[in-house]
């Protein structure tokens, strides 16, 4: 049996009203929560009770086992692409305090925002040090370091931070001075051209090969210092957001995470890890005509 045109006609006024009704108890509802306040961000409220430097002097390859917390402002993360599952920060106090890498389990670059002034509770986490530098993890289970969770990030958890956020410049250094003491910091190095060869070159060549066969994690360019002739480094992430920028062809001068690969003792295993594209693109010229001594 078919419903009737009149049955239709009355059903569907009913579902008109009812969805009406719905709606306004909806509108109703929101205009009543508006009037709610937000909650606050609860920022941390603690204070350093260790440096970074003594930190890494005291604990490097240990678990900490004491209660100690430690402040930093963030001076490198992933947002570019450029640090796999990385964070880096300096003591609050200033780079002469220390740099460290917190070693992440994910790209959680919306927590780390440069500038951010964060607060660690340390206890029962672990310093750790390989060929890739000195980092920070959660625990080390087994032989194994675990690294930093999303679960440990927030108020009342073991990383939190301050409201304000602070101004990050570069820490201007020569290529003599290149020291453990720079290491995990935001260094700018002036008066400096990336060495013929890799002119003309993309930053990243997805034909290069590594530790990895078949897997290409990233290019290796070289900086030169004008006048000294010393050189150091360039790393770049296959995947951050310029690994198709060629390389610049004049003078000037690169900012980045100093870190180094194998023997720290080394002065050839320094590397730069270059964040953004405005720490070398803004501020070296294109013009080969600009190169050193010409």
């Amino acid at each position: 049996m078919k419903p009737t045109k009149s049955l239709i006609t009355i059903m569907r006024k009913y579902i008109l009203q009812s969805l009406f009704v719905i709606v306004a108890f909806i509108g109703f509802n929101s205009c009543e929560t508006d009037e709610y306040e937000i909650p606050e961000i609860e920022y941390a409220t603690e204070t350093a009770t260790i440096t970074i430097s003594d930190l890494i002097k005291n604990y490097t390859n240990s678990v900490i086992d004491k209660n100690y917390i430690i402040e930093g402002v963030v001076v490198g993360n992933n947002n570019q692409g450029a640090l796999f599952k990385a964070a880096y920060i300096t003591d609050i106090k200033g780079v002469e305090h220390g740099s460290i890498k917190l070693y992440l389990e994910y790209d959680i670059d919306d927590f780390f925002p440069m500038g951010r002034h964060l607060v660690i509770k340390l206890k029962d986490w672990y310093v750790g040090e390989d060929v890739n530098g000195i980092s920070l993890f959660q625990r080390k289970v087994d032989a194994n370091p675990s690294p930093i969770g999303k679960g440990e990030m927030g108020a009342g958890k073991r990383i939190n931070y301050k409201k304000e956020l602070i101004d990050v410049e570069p820490t201007v250094v020569t290529m003599n001075e290149l020291g453990r003491k720079w290491m995990n910091a935001f260094i700018k190095i002036e008066n400096v051209q990336f060495v013929e060869d890799d002119i003309d070159k993309k930053m990243t060549d997805y034909n290069d090969q590594f530790a990895v066969p078949g897997f290409v994690s990233g290019s290796t360019r070289y900086l030169v210092e004008c006048g000294t002739g010393d050189t150091v480094q360039v790393r770049t992430s296959t995947y951050a957001v310029f690994a198709n920028q060629e390389v610049p062809g004049g003078k000037g001068s690169v900012s980045g995470i100093l870190s180094y690969y194998g023997d720290v003792e080394a002065r050839d295993n320094y590397r730069m890890f270059i964040t953004k594209m405005k720490d070398f693109k803004d501020t070296m010229l294109d013009d080969k005509n600009t190169r050193c001594g010409e």
